[in-house]
């Protein structure tokens, strides 16, 4: 098989390159941020039972 030096020297590099930059960025972190967030406990909202509509007053129609 014939490889071209040149292409495959590159392709070793940029892959060389992507494994150090996923090394560094996931596995040496110094301070690793905490996963855990305090949740706020979510404040159960009142059912509002709806208000009967007041019938309108017939009125009187003047004779």
């Amino acid at each position: 098989m014939n490889f071209s030096f040149p292409r495959l020297s590159i392709l070793a590099t940029v892959g060389m390159t992507l494994a150090v930059l996923l090394v560094l960025a996931c596995g040496s972190d110094p301070t690793p941020t905490p996963t855990t967030e305090p949740t706020a406990t979510p404040v159960p909202t009142p059912t509002a039972t709806p208000e009967p509509t007041p019938t309108p007053e017939p009125t009187a129609t003047p004779t």
